[in-house]
């Protein structure tokens, strides 16, 4: 088996093969709510249940919907690659739908999970990776809520599961969500930008024959490539995929969205193999991958469209 340390250098080199250098987004990974406003919905759901924080919601959605002009230029350019009009309703949904997402997630953190129900399409075959030993990347996008079906898959193999997240929250709102997110059933490897640090974790992970959850949409910190989404360019992290070439870690495309008020669907896919590859057929192979994945995403934000949570600046706008 490799050590980290050589495998580390070998994911550096295949990462400075590839792409152009990391992307400034409008992202920064911090939440819009502060301290109060995450507390406030915290008490309502561990004390009164999910249905006073959606009524609250409901009135603080509006006033995102009618002050934030970031989110409504980012909602009006998804919506306009997609092809369908844009009115004030249309911003309040995609504004109500990701704070749902967001109560539903301290929901099930807060113990109060078992009022949730959720059907999963290819479980056989993460249940399957789980077993072969190997490790796998299980590959999302910010669209439904990840994280809530994460935990609730711990529950279902026997396979420890690591997320890959980005914590740039103040400390005032972190520690308010420490009280939340200590109940996690997974383990959290956090993203900084101490990009060796969190490779050798991924690498250890991998290495056991973990699991190891990553983000296919948003290039924080990695490289980059171009590729056509939702007919323009978009910025499209290459990571995931020189991991999979290095470590022959399949990856496995896996999406859960929102299907009512208590209800979520995953939906895993047939694995994307990057067998160890030579140098110079690298580059076209991760390539392929990660167009791949680009297309699986874009066939689910269009099936489910207001469960799209990236407010941001998503596309090359220099392209259009």
């Amino acid at each position: 088996m490799d050590s980290p340390f050589f495998v580390l250098c070998c994911l550096q080199g295949s990462m400075r093969i590839m792409g152009t250098a990391p992307q400034p987004q409008n992202w920064t990974g911090t939440s819009k709510g502060g301290a109060w406003g995450n507390r406030c919905f915290m008490f309502l759901i561990k004390h009164f249940g999910i249905v006073p924080a959606y009524l609250l919601l409901f009135f603080v959605s509006f006033g995102y919907a009618l002050r934030d002009q970031q989110t409504k230029k980012a909602i009006r350019e998804f919506r306009s690659h997609l092809g369908v009009p844009t009115t004030f309703f249309h911003i309040w949904r995609h504004v109500f739908a990701f704070g749902t997402s967001l109560i539903d997630r301290f929901a099930f953190l807060l113990g109060r999970g078992d009022i949730f129900r959720y059907t999963c399409i290819g479980e056989e075959t993460i249940a399957a990776l789980a077993t072969s030993g190997q490790g796998a990347i299980l590959l999302s996008a910010h669209v439904g809520n990840w994280e809530l079906a994460g935990n609730l898959l711990r529950d279902r193999i026997d396979c420890p599961i690591n997320i890959v997240t980005l914590d740039n929250e103040n400390e005032a709102v972190r520690k308010v969500l420490e009280t939340a997110t200590k109940h996690r059933r997974i383990n959290v490897l956090r993203l900084s930008s101490n990009q060796t640090d969190i490779t050798v974790q991924i690498a250890r992970a991998l290495q056991a024959g973990e699991f190891v959850c990553l983000h296919g949409d948003r290039t924080v910190h990695q490289r980059s490539r171009k590729i056509d989404f939702l007919g323009a360019p978009a910025e499209f992290p290459i990571g995931p995929y020189a991991l999979s070439s290095i470590f022959n870690s399949p990856i496995l495309p896996v999406f859960v969205v929102k299907t009512g008020w208590r209800t979520y669907r995953m939906e895993a896919f047939d694995p994307i193999v990057l067998d160890r590859i030579p140098s110079e057929k690298r580059d076209t192979k991760i390539l392929e991958a990660a167009k791949k994945f680009s297309e699986l995403l874009e066939s689910v934000v269009r099936a489910h469209p207001y469960e799209w949570h990236n407010f941001y600046a998503f596309w090359d706008s220099s392209a259009q």
